[in-house]
């Protein structure tokens, strides 16, 4: 089942079982940021890597502790 990321507008990451579509924050007017959908954890791990990728912002345990819904 694939797992889609996000990153919340006011810092970190979430994951959720289905896509949605961000809505703009009516307090700050910023939104969310879709991140991608990923079928397996080693994926979204690889895409960290990249430097050039906002998952890239991230650590492997932190991805690995939202992924696994901690």
């Amino acid at each position: 089942m694939s797992k889609h990321i996000y990153q919340n507008h006011l810092g970190g990451v979430y994951v959720l079982d289905h896509y949605e579509d961000t809505t703009i924050c009516e307090r700050c007017w910023d939104e969310d940021v879709y991140l991608g959908e990923y079928d397996l954890l080693e994926e979204l791990l690889e895409d960290s890597k990249d430097e050039d990728s906002l998952v890239g912002l991230y650590s492997e345990s932190y991805l690995t502790k939202k992924w696994n819904g901690e």
